[in-house]
């Protein structure tokens, strides 16, 4: 369907049908995948092992009551009694833990904005940041990748509406318009449709989704192409279509996707420890206590609340506790290689408080870093797709700000980029130790250096402090100029 015909409102019923048309399709394991499947895995309360077709209860029997023919006193047959015994379905959330380590060292401490503006591109990134800050970018940035990481694909939606006082004492302080976002996911009730050309650019976007209205839910379709927004309300069996020049001249969505789940590598292997784990648990239930083996006459049982017990046997007997003595060896040890081979295979490092606890004390950065290398790998190759992602949403803001008052930056242009400061835990007090130095060697300047300390959250301010501080310092000795 050719973008024309998408900006066609009357077309509205055949382009939500093409959009429809090209829904994802996840395929892994030999095997297609929706994502509420996907969410399914993501979810411990729903994973396999807690379904009781799966992992059923077990049924026992025993012998009941006897049937006695009344006329001849002989055992006609023996009844037999069932219940029911119930198995352990212990789930365990490795899925969220892979996703929340990998997103963690993704998107780092907080993504920084580069920028080389100048003269009235000074004015428009500021702006840029104000919307980036009011938005909380720093923290859906790190949503967006958990979500992207678990259920494949998300996206972030741009939008304004009436607000007179948002940009006062800013350039843009007779606008009338806030701008905002919001995250769209399929566990957020959205279903979503990208369109791509065949260079692979985003050319119209769809959204599916419903809202309550007293009590009723009514189905809404919208679509986006960077000309058009065109928004399809369902009343009754008809689609009520309403149709408005898109102000951004940009589709305003940032689209973020993955081939498959961050943990579809170890899908078996997690279902292999969830299942036996359960299983050690049943075995713990039936043989972990201990059980009394009496041998011959036992006279006396003491109660069970009795201090000091004893027991008085006669005629050779003896009484003897029935322990498990050890739990097989090979049960600790695929326990042990699932861990592992779950951990490497996602490139997850084993942050746990056993194994961090083994690295208590003054831990070198070069260990550290080599201990979190493989996480890192990961980050910096991941970044190589959601660093695109970033610079897309920095353009889009651009875009939207000098639509609200074109004439404002004209022939502005300025380069933002998007820096990911890695999540990486430092040796503080080494780390800024060496910082010094290279200043005072001469390898760094004072800006690099501040920028780059752990004990600084804004280096723009905190360059400007320092400069005061050495000016006030210069007037107190004397002199002219200490920088």
């Amino acid at each position: 369907m050719k973008i024309e015909e998408l900006n066609n409102k009357s077309n509205f019923k055949e382009s939500k049908s093409y959009f429809e048309k090209n829904k994802r399709v996840i395929e892994y394991n030999k095997k297609k995948y929706t994502i509420k499947e996907i969410l399914k895995e993501y979810d411990p309360l729903q994973h396999k092992v807690t379904d009781p077709k799966f992992r059923p209860d077990k049924m026992l029997s025993e012998e009941g009551e006897s049937i006695i023919d009344a006329t001849d006193n002989n055992t006609i047959r023996n009844t037999v009694d069932y219940s029911v015994a119930t198995v352990n379905r212990l789930p365990l959330p490795i899925q969220k833990r892979i996703v929340l380590i990998a997103a963690t060292f993704l998107v780092g401490e907080r993504i920084n904005i580069e920028s080389n503006a100048e003269g009235k591109g000074k004015d428009l990134e500021r702006l840029v940041r104000k919307l980036w800050d009011d938005n909380k970018l720093d923290y859906e940035s790190k949503n967006i990748a958990k979500l992207m990481m678990s259920e494949t694909h998300c996206a972030e939606l741009w939008y304004d509406y009436s607000d007179t006082d948002y940009w006062k004492d800013t350039i843009l302080k007779e606008s009338t318009k806030k701008v905002g976002v919001m995250i769209l996911a399929e566990s957020k009730g959205d279903q979503l449709y990208p369109i791509f050309d065949e260079y692979q650019d985003l050319v119209a976007f769809g959204r599916g989704y419903k809202v309550k209205v007293e009590s009723k839910e009514v189905e809404h379709f919208d679509y986006y192409t960077k000309d058009l927004i065109i928004k399809g309300v369902l009343n009754g069996k008809e689609w009520e279509v309403d149709s408005q020049n898109n102000p951004y001249k940009a589709i305003p969505v940032i689209y973020y996707s993955q081939d498959r789940p961050e943990w579809s590598d170890v899908q078996p292997l997690i279902e292999r420890k969830e299942t036996r784990v359960s299983d050690f648990a049943d075995t713990n239930d039936y043989f972990a206590d201990p059980a009394l083996v009496a041998n011959g006459e036992v006279e006396n049982l003491p109660s069970k609340g009795e201090v000091g017990k004893q027991f008085q046997v006669k005629n050779g007997g003896t009484v003897d506790y029935l322990t498990w003595d050890n739990a097989p060896e090979s049960t600790k040890m695929e326990f042990d290689i699932l861990d592992q081979e779950i951990f490497a295979n996602t490139h997850t490092p084993d942050i746990s408080f056993g194994t961090m606890k083994a690295l208590i004390g003054n831990i070198s950065g070069i260990a550290l870093k080599l201990l979190f290398m493989d996480a890192q790998i990961k980050a910096s190759d991941k970044q190589e797709y959601f660093g695109k992602c970033i610079q897309r949403r920095l353009n889009l803001l651009k875009k939207i700000i000098m639509s609200l008052s074109p004439m404002e930056f004209v022939n502005v242009i300025v380069v933002l980029k998007p820096i990911f400061k890695s999540f990486m835990p430092v040796n503080e007090v080494e780390y800024n130790t060496m910082l010094i130095e290279a200043f005072n060697a001469g390898m760094i300047s004072r800006k690099t250096m501040i920028a780059k300390s752990t004990l600084v959250s804004n280096p723009d301010e905190e360059i400007t402090e320092v400069l005061k501080d050495l000016e006030e310092k210069a007037k107190i000795i004397g002199k002219n100029n200490v920088i």
